[in-house]
């Protein structure tokens, strides 16, 4: 998963992230190949 933004200068330069749903099955590349994923949280 990869999560990419750009806000703006100033104050009003707020972003979210919603509706984010991960998948029991799905296929997901890690990068950096290194990258260490933590499971604990997700049920």
């Amino acid at each position: 998963i990869v999560f990419r933004g750009v806000t703006g200068e100033g104050r009003n330069g707020f972003m979210a992230l919603d509706d984010i749903r991960i998948r029991t099955g799905e296929y997901c590349q890690l990068l950096p190949p290194e990258a260490d994923p933590r499971f604990e949280g997700i049920h």
